[in-house]
């Protein structure tokens, strides 16, 4: 049986071929593949719009191919524009919390109508009335209250469910805005200009054998799709500047015996270095991590 695994950055990785119980679906889940349904094939998890990862797909060849599998590889190393592959997760954002808010509503909606059953089913019933062990009304009044119960218990549950779910909206919303914090901006942009020279010191050598072959393929694609998302993240960065939801301190504008603000407290600047303040015993702050700024009283 033939297998072909391929990865594009739309798609992620995938592999095409298999069929229930050819054997391969403990060969694939024991390699981190899983089974998506929605797709309908197996997948490697957070493959999209990412390189290929190589290390996992090698493994799973040879564990396929010494259980008696063919396997063919095609890999793209091609990546989607920062700016495409954002906007996209942005929209997939929305729709979650969309899904998330209507179905909230429904579990409420279902809550409050179990919860009206369970009042119309007692309704019938006198007020304070036990079972009458033994007469005519006994079967009925218990059927009453079983059913009353099952709605109740069934209302509960929906209740939570619906609080659950608007948890998660809101969840997704706050991290939906943390990604696009000053902050979080400019530790993207500091990751990504790390990350970026890391794989350039591999294929320059810097003191050790340079990458070569299908390494060196795999770090200068990796470098192209970190330069496009580095322009765009300082584009992002560009933007706040500009309209004002990002004040760019440095030494210019921050002095000695000023105070700023860092996760939430006050500090005094005992120095003003090039990329960070000192701020007494604490640990120095670097600029993109002030929260505000008080000049010093003369």
């Amino acid at each position: 049986m033939s297998f072909t695994i391929t990865h594009t950055a739309a798609e992620g990785t995938l592999i095409e071929g298999t069929a229930r119980g050819d054997g391969s679906a403990e060969i694939l889940k024991s390699n981190g593949w899983r089974w998506g349904r929605s797709i309908s094939t197996w997948y490697v998890p957070r493959s999209r719009d990412n390189q290929p990862k190589t290390y996992v797909i090698n493994k799973t060849v040879k564990a396929l191919e010494s259980a008696g599998f063919t396997v063919e590889v095609s890999l793209d190393r091609a990546h989607r524009p920062a700016a495409e592959v954002e906007a996209d997760a942005d929209d997939r954002t929305a729709e979650r919390i969309d899904r998330l808010n209507v179905r909230s509503a429904m579990l409420r909606t279902e809550s409050e109508r179990r919860l009206e059953a369970v009042d119309g089913a007692l309704a019938a019933i006198p007020s304070g009335q036990p079972i009458l062990v033994g007469h005519h009304s006994e079967g009925a009044h218990r059927k009453v209250l079983e059913r009353a119960t099952r709605d109740m218990n069934a209302a509960l549950t929906a209740d939570n469910e619906s609080k659950r779910a608007t948890a998660a909206a809101r969840a997704a919303v706050n991290a939906h805005a943390a990604k696009y914090s000053p902050l979080k901006v400019a530790n993207k942009i500091r990751t990504l200009e790390t990350n970026i020279r890391d794989r350039e010191r591999k294929i320059d050598g810097a003191g050790r054998p340079a990458a070569t072959g299908t390494w060196r393929e795999a770090l200068i694609a990796e470098i192209a799709q970190m330069r496009d998302s580095l322009t765009f993240w300082m584009q992002v960065r560009t933007d706040q500047i500009a309209e004002g939801v990002l004040i760019e301190y440095s030494p210019d504008n921050v002095n000695k015996g000023d105070k700023v603000k860092f996760w939430g407290d006050w500090h005094t600047v005992t120095r003003v270095n090039a990329k960070s303040v000192s701020v007494g015993t604490f640990r120095p702050i670097r600029y993109v991590e002030i929260e505000a700024h008080e000049p010093a009283t003369s």
